[in-house]
């Protein structure tokens, strides 16, 4: 059931002046409300740090991106230069991070249609750069002291990516094709002193590895970072999800990995939000 909340004390007027209703919370300081028109348009507000981000119509609400805020809320980004790569449609990272006070933020995605939206998607968009970009040329190019992302990294077979049309969730068939990519260019593309979060299913490897390859923390020793996982967050298989879709790929890719088993009886596995620094 909806129920009325009050937004008089948002700073942007905007918000006050529209006829707004809760629809429910999505993380500490994020609401979920709805526009009360025929539109029922769907808007992720913060009122700690004064931002609305309108939803893209049938798009995606970025649960996972939330845990990376979690994570976060301890470390210094004033002053800071920052990118988010895979930023997505809603870019609440790159917004976050905004609300955060960085110098700079850039959001990119190679998904157009993705950009588009996040261009024009909330009260302080315009103070964000938007780029249709990939990860390899941009960190190639340019420099940066923070590198923040929430990559596809679902491990999904040729054939059911190639059915589902869509990068929201996979960019391979192991996962960690993007993680590898970021790790290797911000050898280049990160200043002296900078760090990487990245948000990284715990199927994928971190410490260890679960196949026969390079675990990720191995990978950004490889390139002269050291890796430290700076918070665990349990979740559990959503059933009809993509995950549980892929389980028996992810099997296949990791067979070293086991899923455990949360108070009900479901699987589950662990979002690792992963600090990386020049070591």
């Amino acid at each position: 059931m909806r129920m009325q909340k009050s937004l008089d004390n948002l700073k942007n007027a905007q918000l006050r002046q529209k006829n707004y209703l809760f629809f429910k919370t999505l993380w500490k300081d994020f609401d979920l409300v709805i526009d009360d028109n025929k539109t029922n348009s769907l808007y992720i507000i913060s009122e700690r740090y004064n931002i609305f981000i309108k939803v893209k119509h049938g798009g995606y609400i970025p649960s996972s991106g939330f845990l990376l805020i979690d994570s976060l809320g301890k470390f210094e980004f004033n002053g800071k230069s920052v990118i988010d790569i895979g930023c997505g449609e809603t870019g609440i990272l790159a917004h976050y991070l905004f609300a955060r006070e960085a110098s700079s933020v850039v959001g990119i995605d190679i998904d157009p249609s993705a950009i588009a939206h996040a261009k024009h998607s909330s009260n302080v968009s315009d103070y964000i750069t938007w780029i249709v970009y990939d990860a390899g040329n941009i960190l190639t190019n340019n420099k940066f002291d923070v590198i923040i992302s929430n990559p596809p990294q679902m491990p999904m077979s040729f054939e059911l990516r190639k059915q589902l049309k869509d990068w929201h969730d996979s960019c391979g068939d192991t996962g960690i094709e993007l993680i590898t990519q970021i790790i290797k260019r911000a050898s280049t593309g990160l200043r002296s002193g900078g760090e990487i979060f990245i948000l990284v299913f715990d199927f994928l490897g971190v410490r260890e590895s679960y196949n026969n390859t390079l675990s990720i923390e191995e990978i950004g020793c490889r390139y002269g970072f050291s890796c430290e996982i700076i918070k665990s967050y349990p979740k559990t298989v959503r059933k009809g999800g993509q995950t549980e879709k892929s389980i028996s790929w992810i099997k296949h890719v990791y067979p070293k990995y086991r899923f455990g088993r949360d108070t009900e009886g479901n699987l589950c596995y662990n979002a690792l939000t992963v600090r990386f620094q020049h070591s």
